[in-house]
């Protein structure tokens, strides 16, 4: 699965087992070039492992954050580190204080849970496919479809919608029984049962004009620009 995301990251991969979980990570170093910035990381009592694609803006304020509210100390320059101590510190509340752009997964091993969360605004993809016995997910269809458990069937209704609008309907794919966390609420798996929690992200309702309508203003509209010529 990380092999096929190589070209997301060409500057290093890792790939680390924690109790049930497995992350990989493709890397591409920009905050903190040495090798102490390599993913998955892990917090110094080994609870806590992370994967993450992006880059968090308002990392230098957390820090003193952290710092001011525990004893902890960082040791690298990476924003990676922020996220396996903030999630200790805050739990959920971790993703409202984050400001850029992500896609996060978090294995807590006390609790037996996997938390895969997204940027409010949906900049970085992050795909899913829950099984019975499983939970694959990736920045790209191509990394789930690697795995060899998911067949790539496309989805009928998401390709209709594909087609109509030039994307797919959000937490939707083109490959069958493959979602996508939706920007800004955070999917978390406890015990394999899967609960959508918004964090902050709000969804905005759009009205929209019948058919009808807008063909007659339409029509108005051509007749008055055609009849100035």
């Amino acid at each position: 699965m990380t092999d096929v995301l190589a070209h997301r990251g060409p500057d290093g991969a890792g790939i680390h087992a924690l109790g049930p979980a497995m992350f990989g990570h493709r890397r591409l170093a920009i905050r903190d070039l040495t090798e102490s910035g390599r993913q998955p990381m892990l917090d110094p009592d080994g609870d806590i492992m992370v994967t993450f694609n992006g880059e968090i803006y308002n990392d230098a304020a957390l820090r003193r954050e952290i710092e001011a509210q525990s004893d902890y100390r960082f040791r690298t320059r990476c924003d990676t580190e922020i996220l396996p101590i903030g999630w200790k510190l805050w739990g959920a509340g971790l993703f409202e204080r984050l400001q850029g752009m992500f896609a996060i997964a978090i294995w807590d091993r006390t609790r037996n849970q996997l938390v895969l969360a997204r940027d409010p605004v949906g900049i970085k993809p992050l795909y899913y496919a829950q099984q019975a016995d499983a939970v694959l997910f990736s920045s790209e269809l191509k990394g789930i479809l690697a795995s060899g458990r998911v067949r790539s069937t496309i989805d009928p209704r998401a390709f209709h919608a594909y087609l109509a609008a030039g994307y797919c309907n959000v937490g939707d794919s083109l490959v069958a029984g493959v979602s996508q966390i939706p920007p800004g609420p955070t999917a978390s798996f406890l015990s394999m049962r899967l609960r959508l929690d918004h964090t902050g992200a709000q969804l905005v309702a759009v009205r929209f004009r019948a058919p009808r309508s807008l063909g007659t203003r339409f029509t108005k509209f051509w007749q008055r620009r055609a009849g100035s010529y």
